[in-house]
């Protein structure tokens, strides 16, 4: 329980003014506190489940985790203290992780779709998504499923209509299952991911200057070259398509 501790205050509009604050904010801390403890339960929640989802994958089946990651800002470089940083343009981000089970084992690899589109929407997943449809694994696959958060570049009724249309390149013959996971609440393998990838950007970048979507992926191509970064992450670039998604989407 809040408790808000004996203050002395001098006249009587202050004196009203703290009796009233002090009958709300105890209130008002305790609501708070109630709706953090609710905050961590679905966080834990979630996590579960999310296990449970992954370490039950049976022969035949693969999950699809999606997340966008906070655009990369360029030019990237060691120091970006100067007044040019601000003058580049961002790059988008999306990862894709791909789970499946190889003798036995959960195993999982992991793309990352680079782009000077700035716009998270469905024409860039949609697009993505029939990149990802060639995988191996996803096109050998009996059951697939969806895992991503609500937003609009992902809950809408384009992809919604790819991944349980049987007739799209990523789902035709599977049986598909769709999931969603609340945003906010505890950080999932893509964050990881893009933690892996800030750092190694801090730790090797040295006296280079990434200004574009190429270089960024060039940079990440060698440093996995120089073994600083597993060679489970794939780095694709995505072009800037302007075309709109097919009528009725």
């Amino acid at each position: 329980m809040w408790e808000v501790r004996q203050t002395t205050v001098y006249g009587k509009k202050i004196g009203d003014q703290y009796q009233k604050a002090n009958k709300i904010i105890p209130d008002e801390l305790q609501k708070e506190s109630d709706l953090l403890v609710i905050h961590r339960q679905q966080a834990d929640v979630q996590r579960t489940l999310f296990k449970r989802l992954t370490s039950t994958l049976g022969e035949g089946e693969v999950l699809i985790l999606a997340d966008f990651k906070e655009n990369w800002k360029l030019a990237l470089r060691q120091t970006q203290a100067t007044r040019e940083f601000y003058s580049f343009q961002e790059i988008t981000h999306l990862c894709l992780i791909v789970y499946y089970v190889d003798d036995g084992q959960i195993k999982s690899d992991r793309t990352h779709h680079l782009s000077e589109k700035l716009n998270h929407d469905s024409f860039f997943v949609h697009h993505v998504l029939q990149s990802i449809s060639h995988h191996p694994r996803v096109q050998s696959a009996k059951i697939l499923h969806w895992l991503s958060d609500t937003g609009s570049h992902f809950r809408n009724k384009a992809i919604a209509h790819m991944i349980l249309s049987q007739n799209s390149s990523i789902t035709k013959g599977k049986e598909t299952r769709l999931h969603f996971f609340l945003e906010c609440h505890g950080k999932n393998p893509c964050d990881s991911s893009f933690a892996d990838l800030t750092r190694t950007v801090h730790s090797h970048i040295g006296t280079q200057t990434i200004t574009t979507v190429d270089q960024l992926i060039d940079f990440f191509t060698s440093v996995q070259d120089q073994g600083w970064l597993d060679h489970s992450h794939t780095f694709i670039s995505f072009l800037s398509l302007t075309q709109p998604l097919p009528a009725g989407f």
